[in-house]
């Protein structure tokens, strides 16, 4: 019984925690949101920013050249500016740097949306599969993968 009710206690977080991501995502189109946490002044940190659909990860270093940083957290919500990557790279993920010494690792909103999904409905899958069942997943895994990549490229 107590599983059950863990059980019940995991998918509800994942579910809100992907409604969040909903609203995140439709909030992202007009508005960028940017929450950052710095161990000094100097950068070395980690930064999640939200713009344009997609949700960017950044993870600073060391840097004597930012002296205005705070240590702590910083958030912010600005207007939706008009810069993005310089190549849109496929489907929204993307890793890139630069020579301040930033990692950007980039996901859409759509996938973290997918992924707490998954996470929510896993408590609820059953330990032993049928090799029908198994076969219907896969079919429905090759649709969505082959209308991912046909909106890809338009």
């Amino acid at each position: 019984m107590k599983s059950r009710k863990l059980s019940i206690a995991f998918s509800a977080t994942c579910v809100i925690a992907s409604l969040l991501l909903f609203a995140l995502w439709a909030r992202s189109n007009r508005t960028l949101d940017y929450l950052q946490w710095n161990r000094t002044r100097y950068g070395l940190g980690i930064a999640v920013t939200s713009f344009h659909s997609r949700c960017e990860f950044t993870f600073t270093s060391y840097n004597e050249v930012w002296r205005n940083m705070k240590a702590g957290w910083t958030s912010k919500t600005t207007r939706n500016p008009r810069w993005s990557w310089p190549k849109n790279p496929p489907l929204g993920f993307g890793i890139s740097s630069n020579d301040a010494g930033n990692h950007f690792f980039m996901v859409p909103h759509w996938f973290l949306i997918l992924i707490t999904g998954f996470l929510a409905a896993s408590p609820w899958i059953p330990k032993r599969f049928a090799f029908r069942f198994l076969l219907t997943v896969g079919s429905f895994l090759a649709a969505a993968l082959v209308l991912a990549l046909t909106a890809g490229r338009m």
